[in-house]
């Protein structure tokens, strides 16, 4: 019986890293240049933040930031929770916005740099699988990050 695919945050960055291609360049962008091995490590670092702040599977969260390293950090973080990010929503269970970025949550609101630090100490891993429909349905709101990190070639953003 055939396993399951990998889950799409395992795909997008992971599987990159563990075949030798962690030093890779994952984003370049003016404003933001990355590797795999650095983008595994600060999407990981706020989905555990962001989990800590109680964001999880199917949760809905608006990103409303002008940072480039904000939306690429936020997008691949939410898709190792399992989240899902929308440009707007009636009742998101968080939000980003500003530059500098503020997580809110509820009640709660955090820097997003601190949310990432928080999120070091444990960090998300990817998970092995994803539900059903939600990688095809992230990776076509997505496309501009999911395709080429999905291929291992770097996301080229416009400025």
């Amino acid at each position: 019986m055939p396993s399951a695919e990998p889950s799409l945050a395992f795909r997008l960055l992971d599987v990159h890293v563990i075949h030798g291609r962690a030093d890779d360049r994952a984003v370049q962008h003016p404003d933001l240049t990355r590797s795999f091995a650095e983008l595994l490590h600060e999407s990981a670092s706020l989905a555990g933040g962001l989990r800590m702040m109680g964001l999880g599977p199917e949760d809905v969260l608006v990103l409303r930031s002008p940072s480039v390293q904000v939306r690429v950090v936020t997008v691949l973080a939410c898709i190792r929770l399992g989240a899902h990010v929308e440009d707007d929503a009636v009742s998101p269970h968080a939000v980003v916005e500003g530059d500098p970025a503020q997580v809110v949550l509820g009640d709660a609101a955090e820097s997003w740099a601190v949310l990432l630090k928080a999120g070091r100490g444990d960090p998300a891993e990817a998970a092995p699988t994803d539900p059903p429909g939600y990688a095809a349905r992230v990776a076509e709101q997505h496309a501009d990050l999911v395709e080429p990190l999905l291929a291992g070639r770097p996301v080229s953003l416009p400025r």
